[in-house]
Parts: C-alpha cells; sequence; structure tokens
C-alpha cells in the first residue's frame, strides 16, 4: 500500500499545514519575483491566443501554460491563478517527499517527523513566495523517486513507466529533466549486470549518452545566452555547438589565466586546471551544505555513520546513485557556467534529507526509551530544527514601496504615456508596456541611455537607487536637470525616483 491510503491522518495534516504555509509567505512577501514576472507575460499572452508572444517572452513555455489553463478554466486573474499553482505544486513536492520516506521503509513516527522536518524545511519555505517552475520540477521529480524506490524493490514494470511520466513531466519544468530521464534508467539497470562485458558496454554506453547530454546542454545553455533561435542552431547545430564549446573554452582560458597570474608564481602555473577544479567542487560542497545547513547536513552524516539509511536495505545504493548524479549534474552545470545559484541545489537538498528522518527517529526512540546517554541530545535536536523553521518563515519583504510606485504612476501617468525603468516589479505594477527584450536593468544600462539622450524618448523615467549607492541619486538629478516629481523608499534608503521628463 502506499502513503496516502496508509497513513491520511498524515497526509492531510502536512498538506493543510503547507497550506498555511504558502499562504503567510505570500503574505508576508507578496512582490512578485523576476521570473515570476516573465511568467506573468507569457501567460497573460498564452491566455490571449498569443502563442507566438508567450513562446518569445519565455522560452520554457510549460508553466506558463500551466498558468494560463488555469486562468481560462477557473476564471482566475492569471497573477492569482500562478500563486494558486504554486500553493498546489508545493503540497504535491511534501506528499511526494513523505511518499519517498515511507518507500525506503519509515515506520509511523518517522513519517511524522519527516513531516515536521519537510515543513519546516528552511530552504523550501525560502521559496514559498516565489512564482518559479522548480516547485513544479521537484514534486514531479520526488513523485518519481517514489516510483524508482518501488521498481528498484519488486523490477516491476509498471513502476517503471510510471517513473518515466513523471521524469518525463519534469523535463517539461527544467532542462535538468532530461538528464533523469536518460541516464536514470542505466544506472537502475546496471544493477541486474553481472557479467563484466556486460557492466563495461553500460559504461560506455553512460559515458556516451553523458557526453550527448553536455552536449545538449551546452546549446540550450548557448541558445539561452546569445539570443539564437533554436530553427537557427537546428539549421547549423554542429556549427552551434563548436561556438557554444569555444565560448566555454574561453570562459574556463579566463579564469585560468587569472589564477595563474594572480595567484600562482611561474613554477606553479601548471597546476591551474587542478586549482580550478577544485575550487569548482568546493564551490558546490560548500553551496550545498550552506543551503542543507548544518544541522540538517549532520542529521544525514548520522544516518550515514549509524547504518540508517534505510530500513529498506535495497534502497541505499539507489540513494547513492541519485546523489552522485545530482552532485555530478551541478559540477557540470558550475563548469559551465562559473556561478551556482541556491535554488539549482534543492533537487540534491531534498535527496540528501531523505536521510534526515531517520536519523531523528533514531535518536527519539533512545530518548523516548531513555536509553541515550546524552538525554539532551533529541530535545536539543528538535528545538534547533524548530528554530530555523520559524525563522524561515520570517519572509516579511522590504520591496513594497516598489509597488507603491509602480501603482501611483499607473494612476497618475496618462495610459498612453512612455515609461523607461530598470526595475521588473515596477514595471510590472505600473501596468506599462515598458519591459525591454535582453535587458539588464541595471545602473551601467540605465547610465548608458542617458549619456545617449534616449531618455528624452520617454515621458516618465524611473530609475531605483540602493540605500549603498546614495550618492547616485544626485548624480541622476545632475545629468537630467531636473529632480523627481515622487520618491518611494523603504526604511532601509532603498529609492525608486521617477522623474517626468517633458
Amino acid at each position: 500500500m502506499g502513503f496516502i491510503s496508509e497513513h491520511r491522518s498524515i497526509a492531510v495534516a502536512a498538506v493543510l499545514v503547507s497550506l498555511v504555509f504558502s499562504a503567510w509567505c505570500i503574505y508576508a512577501d507578496p512582490i512578485v519575483n523576476n521570473d515570476g514576472i516573465r511568467y506573468f507575460r507569457a501567460a497573460s499572452a498564452f491566455a490571449s491566443g498569443e502563442f507566438g508572444t508567450g513562446a518569445a517572452i519565455y522560452k520554457w513555455p510549460f508553466f506558463s501554460l500551466m498558468i494560463a489553463g488555469l486562468s481560462k478554466v477557473s476564471g482566475l486573474d492569471v497573477e492569482f491563478a500562478a500563486y494558486f499553482l504554486n500553493i498546489v505544486l508545493t503540497a504535491l513536492l511534501l506528499v511526494a517527499f513523505l511518499s519517498v520516506v515511507h518507500e525506503l521503509g519509515a515506520d509511523r513516527t518517522t513519517l511524522i517527523i519527516a513531516a515536521i522536518v519537510i515543513l519546516l524545511f528552511p530552504e523550501l519555505n525560502k521559496y514559498r513566495s516565489y512564482i518559479i517552475r522548480d516547485t513544479g520540477y521537484l514534486a514531479l521529480y520526488m513523485w518519481s523517486l517514489v516510483f524508482l524506490v518501488r521498481y528498484w524493490k519488486t523490477w516491476r514494470t509498471d513502476n517503471f513507466w510510471k517513473w518515466f511520466l513523471c521524469a518525463g513531466f519534469a523535463c517539461l519544468f527544467r532542462a535538468e529533466g532530461l538528464v533523469f530521464l536518460t541516464l536514470v534508467p542505466m544506472l537502475v539497470w546496471m544493477r541486474r549486470q553481472v557479467s563484466p562485458i556486460q557492466r563495461f558496454v553500460h559504461y560506455l554506453l553512460l559515458a556516451a549518452l553523458g557526453v550527448a547530454l553536455f552536449a545538449g546542454l551546452s546549446l540550450w545553455l548557448f541558445t539561452s545566452e546569445s539570443g539564437l533561435s533554436h530553427a537557427d542552431v537546428a539549421s547549423r547545430p554542429l556549427h552551434a555547438l563548436n561556438t557554444a564549446w569555444q565560448q566555454m573554452g574561453t570562459k574556463l582560458w579566463l579564469k585560468l589565466t587569472a589564477i595563474e597570474e594572480e595567484v600562482l608564481t611561474e613554477f606553479s602555473s601548471d597546476y591551474s586546471p587542478v586549482i580550478l577544479l577544485v575550487a569548482l567542487a568546493v564551490l558546490v560542497v560548500l553551496e550545498v551544505i550552506r543551503r542543507l545547513s548544518i544541522i540538517y547536513a549532520l542529521f544525514v552524516g548520522h544516518a550515514v555513520r549509524a547504518n540508517l539509511v534505510f530500513p529498506e536495505p535495497d534502497a541505499r545504493e539507489l540513494w547513492y546513485r541519485l546523489l552522485a548524479l545530482n552532485l555530478v549534474l551541478l559540477l557540470a552545470f558550475t563548469t559551465v557556467q562559473l556561478f551556482l545559484l541556491g535554488r539549482y541545489t534543492m533537487a540534491l537538498l531534498l535527496t540528501l534529507l531523505l536521510a534526515a528522518p531517520f536519523s531523528l527517529a533514531y535518536l527519539y526512540e533512545r530518548w523516548r526509551t531513555h536509553a541515550a546517554r546524552k538525554t539532551w541530545l533529541f530535545p536539543a535536536a528538535g528545538l534547533l530544527v524548530l528554530v530555523l523553521g520559524v525563522e524561515s518563515l520570517d519572509v516579511y519583504t522590504d520591496k513594497l514601496f516598489l509597488r507603491d510606485a509602480g501603482l501611483w504612476l499607473r494612476g497618475n501617468a496618462p495610459p498612453a504615456a512612455t515609461l523607461y525603468g530598470d526595475n521588473q516589479a515596477f514595471i510590472y505594477y505600473s501596468g506599462k508596456p515598458a519591459f525591454r527584450d535582453r535587458a539588464r536593468y541595471d545602473w551601467a544600462e540605465t547610465m548608458s541611455m542617458i549619456y545617449r539622450e534616449d531618455w528624452r524618448k520617454y515621458d516618465y523615467l524611473a530609475v531605483s537607487v540602493s540605500h549603498k549607492q546614495t550618492q547616485r541619486q544626485a548624480r541622476i538629478e545632475k545629468h537630467l536637470a531636473r529632480r523627481p516629481v515622487k520618491v518611494f523608499a523603504n526604511k532601509k534608503g532603498d529609492k525608486i525616483l521617477i522623474f517626468k521628463t517633458s
């Protein structure tokens, strides 16, 4: 039996708490994130039947299409439909996590602890108010693990196809899903190969698939950064791939040169590639530990050290392979891009987090039966989990002034008035069609526009000034030879300066 049918009360209670947490986070942080703005714009275009426009706004359209479809069916505004969809996807992610823990052999106590862990997990709560496609990807990734663990244990074909369906839909949210869709079957089927020749052939095939996926990732990133259409890349794929690898090689060469000239001496410059690779690996590991938090990293480490992963012993090898695959994927992305966003680590974090409830359940049982030498250990661990979780729900934003500024302009500027703005949230709330393709929306871009005298083309100019660079206000007022007609600021001193140009 599955988790939901066996432990319906835990599932219902966890979903209800998740709904409350999500509603609270959206109330505390109602300002839409930049990615969310793009989804809203694309969804609005799709809802109006302008599919070419919507696809041009965002080249990964499935999430926006879901928002548009929900808006059409329910009659909700696109923004409300997006938030509702995000809340539902977060709840599905939570139930999937508990279902995987159940498949790994958890009893009722462990499942209750797992529900508390996932509900209070700081890195998940941090994104509850964000409109991002990652939530859908992670929900489907976790559901795919439910059926993958079942297939690993029973080799029943129906479980494989259920895994394939979930993994396939995950690809519609994020390109990383394609890596799991392609490589996971190889990692699973290798377990059944006992002959050395069979294993060697599988390793060769796995390496070939890895190279093909790396080439595909390179093309995808090149298309995103260069602005080329998929048709342009498809017409000359080898040329595009060669150009993409040349660009990556140039980036790496610049980093290697910097290490050789600024860090190493002429006698050790040959070690620059090793140092770069070690630095990138350390970056990934430290970022993962930081996002997981020290306390949860200790729980995972304790579960591994105390042989608590998992009551279903057959699943341990699968867990290690999934961790390795996620880690390699992060290393490949970091090598190509030379940076790593925190939310890109979430699949690995949730996979690691599967071990934490078993550690806490072990500590609880020893504390309950008075078998623990350190009787304070479980209460202290529980208190830390609670404190971290409650703190992660403090998502009050200091960006309300962006919405106030946008709504003021919407109410005071003529409908036909044109606007230049360097903050996407402000532009969104202003209701003006002022978004610019491939714009950076930063200070350098704004000043370049002012130096070219292009600001005279607009009726209104809105510039954001950070509290860390207050001198910029005087500088821009001098260049424009005028003062703002309205200023909006938060308590820290971040501002939106609204100028009327005529």
